[in-house]
């Protein structure tokens, strides 16, 4: 089994006054956004994609 996204990533959660409609970003370790999400994109829409391309495919897999 895959140890998925969990096991190479860190969540943190975090709000942003000046785009509250922003649900999530994935940024790269060098500061660049690799991923990004509104309120109307289906949890999780992409985010595994963008992990594989930014980060490798996940240990064990």
């Amino acid at each position: 089994m895959s140890a998925g996204p969990q096991a190479r990533d860190r969540p943190l959660q975090r709000g942003c006054a000046a785009r509250p409609d922003l649900a999530g970003l994935l940024v790269r370790p060098d500061g660049y956004v690799a991923w990004a999400a509104d309120a109307g994109t289906a949890e999780g829409d992409g985010l595994a994609d963008a992990l594989t391309r930014w980060f490798g495919e996940p240990a064990g897999s």
